[in-house]
C-alpha cells in the first residue's frame, strides 16, 4: 500500500490566528482532531520515520503563559484549549517512538509546563529520555531565553 502523505510534517503559522495548521504533503490538517491523530499515528506504523522533531505551541506553557493565566485567564483558557490535545498528541507520539525503538525531539522553553501534560510525565520519566537545557543567547537583545529539550539519548549520541 502507498500512502499519501510524504516524510515530514511542516507546520505553519495559524492563517485566521485560532488554530495551528499542518501541512501534509498538499492538504492542511488539525492534529489536534482525533480522526486526523489516528491516521498521523497509523502513518507512523507505515512509515516507521527514525526521528520525530516536534515543537508544539507554548504559548499558554511557558512563562508568559503563566503571566497571561493571571491577567487575561479567558485568554489564557481560550490559547489552553487549543495547545494542550496538541501538546497529549505529542507526547503519545513520542511514547509511540520509544515503543518501537525509535526516537523524538520535543522543544519548549526551559520552565514550559507541557511536560506536566498527560502523557508526557510518563515519557520523561523513561530511562531512554534526556533532558538537556540549551542557553540562547541574542547580541543586542535584552532578553536572553533557555530552551529545554527533552529527547531519547541515542538523538544526542547522533549529534
Amino acid at each position: 500500500m502507498r500512502w499519501p502523505w510524504p516524510h515530514i510534517i511542516l507546520a505553519h503559522p495559524p492563517s485566521n490566528g485560532s488554530r495551528p495548521q499542518f501541512r501534509v504533503g498538499n492538504r492542511l490538517c488539525d492534529l489536534t482532531d482525533s480522526r486526523t491523530q489516528a491516521r498521523v499515528l497509523s502513518y507512523l506504523e507505515v512509515a516507521r520515520p527514525l526521528v520525530i522533531v516536534m515543537g508544539p505551541t507554548c504559548r499558554p506553557f511557558g512563562p508568559l503563559g503563566r503571566w497571561n493565566r493571571v491577567i487575561n485567564p479567558q485568554g489564557w483558557f481560550e490559547s489552553m484549549s487549543h495547545a494542550e490535545p496538541l501538546a497529549s498528541f505529542c507526547g503519545k507520539v513520542a511514547l509511540h517512538q520509544i515503543k518501537h525503538d525509535r526516537h523524538f525531539l520535543c522543544e519548549q522553553p526551559q520552565s514550559s509546563e507541557l511536560f506536566r501534560v498527560d502523557p508526557w510525565p510518563s515519557v520523561v520519566n523513561d530511562l531512554q529520555v534526556l533532558s538537556v537545557v540549551l542557553h540562547q543567547y541574542r547580541i543586542n537583545f535584552f532578553l536572553n531565553c533557555a530552551a529545554r529539550v527533552i529527547t531519547t539519548v541515542a538523538v544526542i549520541e547522533l549529534c
